[in-house]
């Protein structure tokens, strides 16, 4: 009885009070962020995303498009993200985003964004990894089901040709969840996120460049603060990357102007012994039509 009430208290603790997933690689999640990236750069783009992480206990895969539109006076974009725990939950989002763009300057620009979407939340011990030594025991007579939710999200985004800042605010609504029927309400706590980064290159043809990405979100009692530097030579890409939570991130990928290709691995240093986590993410961009 103690193996059930331990593991039932820990799954709806998760499910209702959690955190959303990181990514190592967050610029090439344009939109999971900040909803004003949607269409921040001129050629249509289709970002996909896989993090895999101890040993598959956690994994979430994303994917989104966006693209300028003339028409609407800024970019559109399309997202869906799903996030797996070994414990049993999942939750999945889907949703779109619009931010509109003003020109401040001949060099700097300014875009708020918003994102509405729809994001369920929901649990199945059939999935739980099992665990020697450990016998779960479910009460049958508990039923559970799973939580439909309306979630907004807005931000803000400052550019210029070689730098960029983002302020955003995920969950503003802080979506109600209850998923054990006739049990306690959660709530998805929102998330605050500050995004800024600067890259240093000649010319757009230049064979050389580097730049540093920083990211900052706190979301209730959880803070989290991220450094990537990222080089590249002709079409090879590599970077370190570290966090305040004693992670550390190498990464290698490949580069032309039309696909980018990331691998990165990220050691965590205070971690359990089961890993670290494997992402891979692919970015393609299209020729602009009309």
């Amino acid at each position: 009885m103690k193996t059930t009430l331990t593991l039932l208290f820990t799954c709806l603790t998760i499910a209702t009070h959690a955190q959303d997933a990181t990514f190592s690689q967050f610029n090439a999640v344009p939109l999971y962020y900040n909803p004003a990236f949607a269409g921040a750069i001129e050629k249509p783009r289709l970002a996909l995303s896989y993090r895999n992480q101890w040993k598959g206990g956690y994994q979430t895969g994303y994917a989104s498009y966006d693209q300028t539109v003339r028409a609407l006076h800024g970019g559109v974009g399309i997202i869906a993200h799903n996030d797996y725990s070994g414990h049993a939950l999942n939750r999945f989002y889907a949703g779109a985003a619009y931010a509109p763009k003003f020109i401040l300057s001949d060099k700097i620009g300014i875009s708020p964004g918003i994102a509405v979407g729809y994001m369920r939340t929901s649990l199945n011990f059939n999935n739980l990894k099992p665990i020697p030594g450990v016998v779960y025991k479910i009460d049958s007579t508990i039923t559970y089901t799973p939580s439909d939710n309306l979630d907004v999200s807005a931000g803000v985004v400052m550019n210029t040709k070689k730098f960029y800042a983002g302020f955003a605010v995920n969950h503003v609504n802080a979506p109600k969840i209850r998923i054990v029927d006739g049990g306690n309400v959660g709530s998805m706590p929102m998330k605050f996120v500050v995004q800024t980064g600067y890259t240093i290159q000649k010319t757009e043809d230049s064979d050389f460049s580097s730049s540093i990405n920083l990211i900052y979100h706190k979301q209730s009692v959880f803070s989290f603060f991220q450094t990537n530097l990222t080089f590249r030579y002709k079409r090879v890409l590599a970077g370190i990357g570290s966090s305040n939570t004693d992670i550390y991130i190498g990464m290698l990928g490949y580069y032309s102007r039309s696909l980018v290709v990331g691998y990165s691995y990220a050691y965590f240093l205070n971690g359990p012994d089961l890993g670290g986590a494997h992402e891979i993410t692919i970015r393609c961009f299209f020729r602009t039509f009309g």
